[in-house]
């Protein structure tokens, strides 16, 4: 027992089959099976000789492989051990882009590929790197990557491909640099504090900054011309600690990674000392309490109710200098000013017994009023002039009708009581400003309210309010209000917390255009309270507010010009705060500028059409479209500006002519007229008549190709092509975008604004290169669908693809900078998308003919001959029905040709399907089948590759039925099952014509069988002899069982039978009889099939007296009955043949 393959110590690749093979014998019995180990682990086993094993997938390393044999008594012989390695061979990785030393301007978009290779496996991944950090990576060739953002600097790039063992390799180090000739300063922004009072402590100073074209590398505070300290990162904040009482210009100013700095807008603040803050809430009373709590008093509380009973130990006086009755009566209160009662008047701490929520209330009988105070001391550190006063009116009772005016007139004093001053906007009042309580129960809360006092509250001195309810009209029953929740501030301060407030639209990023509208939202929130309303701000200017979250504002008709905009929120303790600004700039109207580049349609489906133009300025591009010139009501915007426009109209209706215009919002650029139109495709599977104008080769832009052009627009007249095939070489040389203006957009400029075009890659496109990338310029000018928006198998890129007109597939290939292989992506793709088609026709094009001896030779030439010998064979497998290519500037066309893959000495006669002219006047129309398997029925090659030049050559191509050294074009017209093409020379003359037809059954062998009937009954529909063949022993050949419906596959049951029209069994022919009043009706009866003209068939009826002389019958044969395939028939017998009685009946099938 030993392992005899490998050899021990040999070595392989990664991602090849090692295959093992072993030695086993047995003396006294067989060996059972050999079993294989690598390492313990076992592979696999082979149960007779020679033992192999193919070994896939084993990882890079050493490996120790061993055999066990295991002979019919069960016992077991282990191999000696031999090793092996698994070599992985790294990756091979080059930077393709950027070029070496190459200079971009910040921020810069730095395009990155690479070619890298894996020998022995796959390349994963590849990752790019700057200055030793990783930027990004691509996992496909050709591993393209966009490192955007890109800011000043020198920057070593390396790629790294990795394998898919694991091994790796770094490419060569390419050096690029980013400068910034053209630096944007940064902008800066205090956001906090942004401007008024401050109180003295500890600030956090806080600012946006940002820089369009880098970064920004620093941001520093200042107060005046001091430095107060930086910060390197966002957010922006620096704590300024301990600052002192009095007044501070603040300052910004950032600094960006080129050096630029910009200094903010400065922001004044006042920072003043902490102000006083009084509260009462009134329940520390509990629900027995005997007094007011400090600093309060009432008058004429002397009696309770059962809440409680407690005496005012400071009476304000009833009557006199200071009363309850004088202080209404001076302030103008809608009462009498009776004097109050002594006795009768009630002052309550609460109106329920168990309620935790105190209040201090009151309830004036009669024409009584009743007064509450409250003394306050100022015990901050400076005078006070104005002050902030918030409190809530509860109401218990609610009168049978509203005849008193409810609430408390406030007043104050800064004398102690000699001199009262009314808070006429806290007034009782039914309707207006001030405090309206309204004649139910409840609550009403009168927002804190800042007022100027009438002299300064100075330090140490006493200030005390006074709120007095005034019952003028008697009432029944009482009515008792409470004071509750009372706050006093210094105006300005802030009770409790500050809300906070941001602005969440706009951004600064955002555009506008005069006339703008811009709409302002903020979110606002109060962690102890609610937000009674946000404001919203131009600079100083107020522009609006709102009251309910969420909280937003429309700006509307905004002039241009820049706008700096904030929000300030109010909470219910009458603390505001104010968001950080937002700078928005509102754009003039720009208007569209000018057309660089007229518009055409490109990715024609039934249902949608895309539109292209270019303007002089970056604008955001409009489509409006209708179904006539003055209609245009239909609008498709894109989303952002730019300057080469590319917008696709959705929704459309099939085979619909459409006019259009295309610009901005602002203006129109071009159309609204009757030369912008374009009507949509039919729908797929459709039959209309279809005409294609195709161009090969045609970018000169000399008269050369305006002739060619000029000779079609003459000869098709007002008949515009339904679509336009370029077959590359569309813009020589280089098909730089200069280049495709000038050759293609300034010569068919006309067509394109109504009929698109469509085209494949020619080496001049890519200025000879062969890498498969989507960089060269053919693809900015060119929208191809690649995701099967057109019809077709989606293939994922506009390198080749597939769309559909009618019931014609088009097919474009990449001859160029695909891969040609048989076993290549494209290849791939275009065998699953000639399988899944069902149109009529098929019709194929690409740069690179497969068949030329014009001025390209494809006998020597790479591309062309990879094309006929890789991808022939699958074009004509799936049923193409024309090719056509460019390339070599003739016109050059074949016979109806298939098989025909080797250089042009191998052509036989039997690779031509038809070797006529093609023509309806001469030999004949190249006929298809209709039905059927279309696989190797035979194409068409043509090169149509003068539309711009011709350039000679040997024209002796034996493929080709015809070779022509002269400029032109050709044209396709599809109609139905008929295909004309037209070679149209510069003159105007048509130097060839030829036809193809699609008619019939596909019948392979020619045997009269269909190769739809063979398939399905297990035939040979490549050989002709089993036409006359009796498959099952029958009797009857399976042509005779095709013609007359009978299983070709088992013996027949015999006549055939029909009931009620349907055929209830297929069979053979038999014979009516039907009496009738003049006698009995004979008639021969048979199936035929119902298809027989398509299939090929033709079926006579023929009649004998002795079954030696037959005569064909004349007479229309009555279709009784049919099942879909088969029909069957009826022919009346005739009464006498030559004087005598016809008795015998036959039916002879002929194939066509």
């Amino acid at each position: 027992m030993a392992i005899t393959a490998p050899a021990d110590g040999a070595g392989v690749g990664l991602n090849t089959t090692i295959n093992i093979t072993a030695g086993a014998v047995d003396t006294d019995g067989t060996v059972t099976k050999v079993e294989f180990f690598d390492a313990g682990t076992k592979l696999g086993e082979d149960t007779s000789a020679p033992y192999t094993f193919a070994w896939n997938g084993a990882t890079s390393g050493n490996h120790a492989l061993s055999a066990v044999a295991t002979d019919n008594a069960g016992r077991s012989t282990l191999s000696s051990l031999i090793t092996i390695s698994v070599n992985n061979t790294p990756p091979t990785v080059a930077l393709t882009e950027p070029d070496p030393g190459e200079i971009f301007d910040a921020l810069a978009s730095i395009y990155m590929t690479a070619d890298a290779s894996d020998s022995d496996g796959t390349v994963a991944k590849v990752e790019y790197y700057a200055n030793g950090t990783k930027v990004g990576e691509a996992t496909s060739a050709p591993y393209a990557f966009f490192w955007n953002n890109v800011v000043t600097g020198n920057y070593n790039l390396t790629a790294k491909a990795i394998d898919d063992g694991g091994a790796f390799t770094v490419s060569a180090v390419l050096s690029v640099s980013v400068t910034n000739t053209d630096n944007v300063a940064p902008t800066a922004a205090i956001t906090s504090p942004t401007g008024g009072v401050v109180y003295a402590g500890n600030i956090t100073l806080t600012a946006d900054a940002t820089d369009t074209d880098g970064t920004v590398s620093k941001l520093e505070f200042f107060n005046g011309a001091t430095k107060l300290g930086e910060t390197t990162t966002a957010p922006y904040s620096l704590l300024w600690s301990s600052v002192a009482v009095g007044s501070y210009t603040l300052t910004a100013k950032s600094t960006d990674n080129d050096g630029a700095v910009t200094t903010s807008a400065a922001v004044s603040i006042n920072v003043q000392a902490a102000p006083l803050t009084f509260s009462e809430n009134f329940d520390s009373m509990g629900t027995s309490g005997t007094s007011p709590p400090s600093g309060w008093s009432m008058k004429n509380a002397n009696s309770g109710t059962t809440n409680a009973t407690w005496t005012d130990s400071i009476p304000i006086p009833g009557t006199g200098t200071n009363s309850v009755a004088a202080m209404v009566a001076a302030a103008g209160a809608l009462t009498a000013n009776n004097a109050p009662s002594a006795t009768n008047n009630n002052g309550y701490n609460a109106q329920g017994a168990s309620s935790s929520d105190r209040v201090l209330a009151t309830s004036p009988t009669s024409v009584a009023g009743v007064a509450l105070q409250w003394q306050v001391t100022n015990t901050g550190s400076a005078t006070v002039t104005a002050v902030r006063i918030g409190y809530d009116t509860r109401r218990y009772t609610a009168a049978t009708a509203a005849n008193e005016l409810p609430g408390y007139w406030l007043f104050y004093s800064l004398d102690n009581g000699t001199t009262w001053t009314n808070v006429t906007a806290l007034n009782p009042t039914l309707t207006g400003t001030g405090v309206q309580v309204p004649n139910t129960t409840g609550v009403t809360t009168v927002a804190p309210t800042d007022f100027t006092l009438s002299s300064g509250w100075s330090v140490g001195s006493t200030l005390l309010l006074r709120w007095v309810d005034d019952n003028a009209v008697a009432t029944s029953p009482d009515q008792i209000v409470g004071l509750d929740n009372v706050t006093l501030t210094a105006a300005g301060a802030q009770i409790g917390a500050a809300p906070t407030v941001a602005i969440t639209a706009p951004s600064a990023s955002d555009a506008f255009t005069a006339p703008a509208t811009v709409n302002i939202t903020a979110s606002a929130s109060d962690s102890d309270g609610t937000i009674t309303k946000v404001e919203f701000y131009n600079g100083a200017t107020k522009l609006g507010e709102s009251t309910t979250a969420p909280f937003s504002y429309a700006w509307t008709s905004v002039a241009s010009g820049s706008y700096s905009l904030t929000a300030r929120a109010t909470d219910n303790d009458g603390n505001t705060t104010i968001s950080s600004a937002v700078t928005v700039t509102v754009n003039s109207a720009p208007g569209s500028g000018t057309l660089t580049r007229a518009a055409y349609l490109q990715q024609a489906g039934p249902n949608t059409m895309t539109m292209r133009w270019r303007s002089s300025q970056s604008i955001v591009g409009r489509v409006k479209y209708g179904a006539s010139v003055t209609t245009l009501t239909n609008t498709v915007d894109e989303s952002a500006a730019v300057t080469d426009h590319e917008v696709t109209l959705t929704g459309l209706s099939p085979n619909t002519t459409y006019f259009y215009s295309v610009g901005s919002a602002y203006d129109t650029l071009a159309g609204g007229d009757t030369a912008h139109t374009f009507t949509t495709p039919p729908v797929a599977g459709s039959t209309p008549n279809t005409r294609i104008w195709v161009l090969g080769d045609a970018g000169t832009g000399t008269s050369s190709q305006t002739s060619v052009r000029d000779a079609f627009y003459t000869w098709t007249g007002s008949r515009d092509p339904n679509l336009v095939l370029e077959l590359g070489d569309n813009a020589y040389n280089s098909g730089l975008d200069s280049e495709f203006q000038t050759k293609v957009f300034d010569i068919y400029g006309s067509l394109m604004k109504r009929v698109p075009f469509w085209s494949c890659l020619g080496n001049h496109e890519t200025n000879q290169a062969t890498s498969y990338v989507d960089t060269y310029p053919y693809f900015s000018v060119y929208t191809l669908p690649k995701n099967g928006e057109c019809g077709g198998v989606p293939s994922g890129t506009e390198h080749y693809n597939s769309f559909d007109y009618g019931n014609v597939h088009f097919i474009n290939l990449d001859s160029m900078t695909a891969s040609r292989a048989a076993n290549g992506a494209m290849a791939t793709w275009l065998t699953n998308d000639l399988a899944s088609t069902t149109r009529t026709w098929i019709i194929c094009f690409f740069h690179h003919p497969p068949y030329t001896k014009g001025s390209h030779n494809s006998d020597t030439e790479t591309e062309l001959m990879e094309m006929r010998a890789n991808i022939l064979p699958i074009l004509e497998n799936g049923g193409v029905d024309l090719v056509l290519s460019g390339h070599s500037h003739c016109y050059e066309r074949s016979y109806l040709l298939d098989g025909h893959y080797g250089l042009s000495t191998t052509l036989t006669a039997a690779m031509k399907k038809n070797a006529g002219d093609g023509r309806t006047t001469g030999t004949g129309a190249y006929i298809k089948p209709l039905t059927g398997p279309r696989d190797h029925f035979g194409s068409v090659y043509a090169v149509t590759g003068s539309a711009g030049q011709t350039s000679g050559g040997s024209l002796n191509h034996p493929a080709h039925y015809i070779s022509l050294s002269n400029l032109g074009s050709m044209v396709l017209d599809v109609n139905g099952n008929r295909l004309d093409a037209t070679f149209l020379r510069e003159t105007g003359a048509t130097n060839d014509t030829f036809t193809l037809i699609k008619q019939g059954a596909a019948d392979s062998d020619g045997d009269g069988l269909t190769d739809e009937y063979e398939i399905a009954n297990g035939l040979n529909r490549k050989s002709s002899s089993d036409a006359n063949l009796d498959s099952d022993s029958d009797g009857i050949s399976n042509l005779v069982e095709f013609a007359f419906g009978t299983n070709p596959r088992s013996s027949d049951p015999g006549k055939l039978a029909v009931s009620g029209g349907a055929i209830t069994q297929r069979g053979q022919p038999d014979i009516s009889i039907t009496p009738t009043d003049a006698g009995v009706d004979f008639r021969a009866a048979f199936c035929r099939r119902k298809d027989q003209s398509t299939a090929g068939l033709t079926y006579t009826v023929q009649f004998s007296t002795d079954l030696t002389t037959w005569q064909s019958s004349s007479v229309t044969p009555t279709v009784i009955a049919d099942d879909g395939t088969y029909e069957v028939v009826t022919v009346k017998y005739p009464f006498f043949i030559n004087g005598q009685k016809a008795r015998f009946f036959r039916v002879s099938i002929t194939p066509n």
